[in-house]
This record gives C-alpha cells, structure tokens and sequence, in this order.
C-alpha cells in the first residue's frame, strides 16, 4: 500500500498522459532496432527503471530479440512483469525478455554476462531539475560497463537552459519586501527554495533571451560534476527577479522532450511530471546579471554575483518548499497584514493588558504586524499555560510549516483551541472549511492511470492504482495543489463544512451543480475570519494552496443536479470522502 501511496505522488500517471512523451520514445526505439538489424546484429536492449513495461513493449512489439528491464521498486517491478505479460499478443517475434528488481549500476556485479552486453539502452529517469534522480551516475555507469562499443542510448542527449524571470509576483513570494522597514531579520531567508512551477501560469511574467548553461551526450564517458559562470539578461530593462531553469533532451535525432515555458517555439504543451524550476534569487540583481551553476550528480546549485551567499539547491523536501514560500507569499500579503493588523487593534488593549503572544512554531506571524510599537510586544508562550492567562491574545498562523494539507491545518487549530481555553482570543477568530466540486482533466490525470497508452493494456497497473486510492485513509486521500496552475471549471460554489469535530460519524454536505460537466476532484479550502472579516485565498495569492480529493471514477454531472459529499469522521478527522448523485 505505502508503495502504491509513493507511486500516486511522484507524478507516474501523469507522465503516462504525455501522449508525446511515448511517441518520441517509441519512435526513436523503432528506429534503433530498425538500424541494428540492419547492420545484421540481434537487438539487446536494456531498459532501465521499467516502471509500467511501456518502453519494454515498444521494444518487443519493434522486433526486439532480447530485453533485460530493470526496477528497484519491487512494487513497480511485480506490475511492470504483469503487464508486460499481458500484451505478448503485440510482440512482432519471440522476444526474450527477463526482469531485475535491481538498480542498473548494479546489474553487471549481480551478473557479470551483463558486461558490455546492451547494444540498445532506454531509459527515462529525468525529474523537472533533469539530474534529480541520478541519471548522470546512471547514464556514466552503463556507458562504461553496460554498453557495447556503438550501443545505441536512448535518450542520446539533454540540455540545460536559463531565462532571467521578471515577475512582481513571484519576488513576493521569493523574498521579504521592505524587510529593514519592517524590522524583519533577513537571516530568516538566507535559506531559498527552487520553485518546480508552472511557470506561464503567473500572470505577470517576464522571460530573458535563453542561454545554454550546460549539454550533456550520454555517449561519451565526460560526464562529469562542473561549476560555470553565465551572464544572463533581459531583453527590456527589467529588474530580474530569479532564473528559470528548464531543458530539453534528444530522445534521437529527430525527437525530443522538453519542460520549455510557452515562450518558447519549442513548448510542448502542458505537462505536470515535469515543469520549469524557478530559483529565487535575492537581493534583486540588475537587468544584467552573472550566474554561476554548479552541477553534481543530484543536484544544481545556482548563484548570483551579486551575493555569492544566496545559494538555491536542489532536492529540497516538498515541506521545506511549500514554508519558505507560502511564509514568505503569506508575510507579503497586504491584505492579510491589514487584516491581522485591525483584529489586533480591535482585540488588544495595550494600557489594559501585556499579554499578546505567539507560540513558538507560529514565530512567523509577528512579521505580519506593521506596527513596530505593537509588534515589540509580542511574546513567545507557552500555549499549555494560556488556559490560566486572563485577558491574552494568541496571534495564530493562518498556515503552518507542519501541516501540508488544509485540513490538518485546520485540525491543528481546532486542537488549539481547545487548548487555550476560554480566557484567550484568537486571532484569527476562526479557521472556515469550504468544499466544492470541479471538473480539471490536468488534476485528475496527476493521479490516476490510464487504462490503454499508444493501444497497449495498463488495465492491471491502473486497477491496482485505483484499489490504491480506494484503501487511502486520512490526510493521504489529499494532495495540496496551487490550483491557479491548473485549467480548471468550477462545478459548484464553496460551501462551509460544519460539525467536523464529532469523535467518529458521517457527515454529508449536499452540492448544487451550477454548471454541467464532469466532476474530476473535490476541492477543500480555507477561509479566515478576522473579527467578521472573512479572508478567502485562492487564483489571486499565489502561496495558497488547497486539499484536492480525486474522483478515482469522474462522474458525468447536469446543470441542477445535487451531489452529496459524505465524509467519514475518524477519532476527530477527515479519513474519507465519498460521492454521490442525488
């Protein structure tokens, strides 16, 4: 279950809706086989990380004579076979295919026939960063001790391109504005975060000319860890707010893929598998500005000659990315300090009482206060001793490093408030669940699996996905998306959810279809209420993000149609959802 859970959030199905993705591999597999038996040689092709068994089948249906396919996910490696298996009726001959739940670079020490055995090599092991899951130790490994001497790769080549990015919105989300106003310390955000986005998304951007920053041909044994400088620029003078990173690869000479911004002639469409990588960079450079990228085997590290200090990296954990930015994006909003500056002054009496306080994982939200009078005052507690605390106020944080999903942040405050008691006022006043329903075909394929791709049968694999997501159990059945970047239509409007608290019960909450169309995903967001001023995010605030339940079955819904979303209450929490047309 935990590795169906994994595989659900890696962005697996989405790549198996990259309808160009497979035809630029299939395309370029049939050509390398086609050119091997030319030569009169039998193919031995290794497909390395088979996941689903999808290049496995180009391979075998292209006349392949032999295949080893690799994967070290044992889950993926038990349902690649099966599939496989499945489709031998597409195979054009007897085609000699054995499966190794092992890692490539170890596949020549398990079995030393391995040895400079593969004229044909195929993989796809890039992430949005390109290198992020080791395709450069992969690739440098097989060359030497996997491959022939002309064996064929599969992808052949990728390339490495940046933009400067000018985009008011994305510097608020990126880094403090006026922080030595504001009396904020900088050394908070020393620590920045690349930004895997869709970037054509944001609604202000800006991109520079595109610079090569780095080409690598997995053919050739030099593929190593470097550092470069480049200048990069916009092409108006603009200030830059960061760099934007993205690549393309050569699956052969006459296809490739790429994460391209729309910009680009070169874009693709969207894809949600892969995307550009912003990477703030702060203090803001000039218009013209000197990078230097480093590039080891994992990761990319990007600087600035403005302040060598400011280093981005790679591979930060998704809790990590998700504070640094919806803080920052948080701390910025105007409309959030106006909001937690009035409940303030309308709650706390300065002459009459001391006691406004924080706790210590919500030491963020004192920046919000504009007023350096009232902010001095605020005081780290203990929230267990506020119970006996007459008279206090608790500014609370509308979104916390420690809960990913909208629901376990508004779990969070609910435990909170019982905490406190009742002598304490909260600010905000209270924590306001919504639902509605959508119809978002980019969300919904970001979870499940198709049933057919390029006419072979996934059937199995996206039955076993599906069982997956019907076996999920409270914050697993949720992912938090940015729902700005996505296409979306809003099928119902949001509507609040009570009584969530009951120990253990159903509770449902009936919907009207306001617009027909086909119900994908199920939507939970956020709302804030500040003395009777309700705050609600979402396109405009760029930081929010929301709770996307996915519909393991869409459900073809009419204008005036009635849905009932029933949640089941566990020990106090959301553990299900369920759908139902009245």
């Amino acid at each position: 279950m935990d590795d169906i859970y994994d595989i659900l959030t890696n962005g697996h199905a989405g790549m198996l809706h990259d309808k160009q993705r497979h035809c630029a591999f299939k395309s370029a597999i049939q050509s390398a086989i086609a050119e091997i038996h030319e030569s009169g040689e039998s193919v031995t092709l290794l497909d390395i990380g088979h996941g689903t068994g999808l290049l496995t089948m180009f391979a075998a249906e292209a006349g392949a004579e032999t295949i080893v396919a690799c994967e070290s996910n044992k889950t993926m490696s038990d349902i690649g076979k099966r599939v496989v298996s499945s489709n031998q009726s597409r195979f054009k001959n007897p085609c000699n295919i054995k499966f190794e739940n092992i890692a490539s670079t170890i596949l020549d020490k398990m079995n030393p026939g391995y040895k400079n055995y593969f004229n044909v090599i195929v993989s796809e092991i890039y992430d949005s960063e390109l290198i992020g899951e080791g395709c450069l130790t992969t690739y440098r490994h097989a060359l030497k001790e996997l491959a022939t001497k002309n064996c064929i790769f599969i992808p052949s080549k990728a390339t490495l391109f940046a933009q400067s990015v000018h985009s008011t919105a994305l510097s608020t989300y990126s880094y403090l504005e006026n922080s030595s106003k504001s009396g904020v310390e900088r050394k908070h955000f020393e620590f920045q975060s690349p930004w895997e986005i869709h970037i054509d998304k944001i609604k202000d951007i800006e991109l520079g000319k595109v610079i090569e920053i780095c080409h690598f041909d997995f053919r050739l044994s030099c593929i190593n860890n470097w550092t470069g400088k480049w200048l990069v620029e916009m092409q108006s003078d603009r200030i830059s707010h960061g760099v934007l990173v993205w690549w393309k690869s050569d699956i052969n000479n006459c296809n490739f893929i790429t994460t391209a911004p729309i910009s680009n002639p070169e874009y693709q469409g969207f894809r949600d598998h892969w995307m550009s990588i912003f990477y703030s960079l702060c203090p803001q450079p000039s218009s013209s500005f000197s990078i230097e990228v480093e590039v080891n085997d994992v990761e990319l590290k990007v600087r600035h000659s403005v302040d060598q200090n400011c280093v981005c990296r790679g591979n930060y954990p998704k809790s990590v990315e998700l504070s640094l930015h919806r803080y920052i994006g948080m701390t910025n909003s105007p409309r959030l300090r106006d909001a937690y500056m009035k409940s303030i002054k309308n709650t706390y009496n300065p002459i009459a009482t001391d006691n406004l306080f924080h706790s210590s994982s919500a030491s963020f939200v004192k920046y919000l206060i504009s007023d350096p009078a009232i902010r001095n005052k605020v005081k780290e507690v203990d929230i267990s001793v506020l119970g006996d605390s007459r008279d206090s106020v608790l500014i609370d944080s509308c979104i916390h490093p420690e809960c990913l999903t909208t629901v376990s942040n508004f779990y969070r405050r609910k435990r909170l408030e019982r905490s406190v008691g009742s002598n304490c006022s909260l600010i905000p006043n209270e924590f306001i669940l919504t639902v509605s329903l959508v119809d978002c075909p980019q969300l919904h394929n970001k979870t499940v699996i198709p049933d057919e791709v390029e006419g072979f049968d996934l059937s199995l694999y996206s039955s076993e996905v599906k069982k997956g997501l019907s076996s999920c159990r409270g914050q697993d059945i949720f992912e938090p998306v940015h729902l700005w970047e996505y296409d979306y239509v809003l099928l119902s409007k949001p509507s609040q959810i009570e009584n969530l608290e009951t120990p253990s019960s159903t509770l449902q909450k009936i919907l009207k279809v306001e617009k027909s169309g086909s119900l994908t995903n199920v939507i939970i967001s956020l709302a804030f209420d500040f003395n009777g001023d309700i705050l609600e995010f979402g396109d405009t605030d760029y930081f929010d993000k929301v709770d996307c339940f996915t519909c393991v079955d869409c459900l073809d819904v009419e204008e005036g149609d009635e849905v009932c979303v029933m949640f089941t209450i566990l020990n106090g929490e959301i553990d299900r959802i369920d759908l139902e047309i009245q």
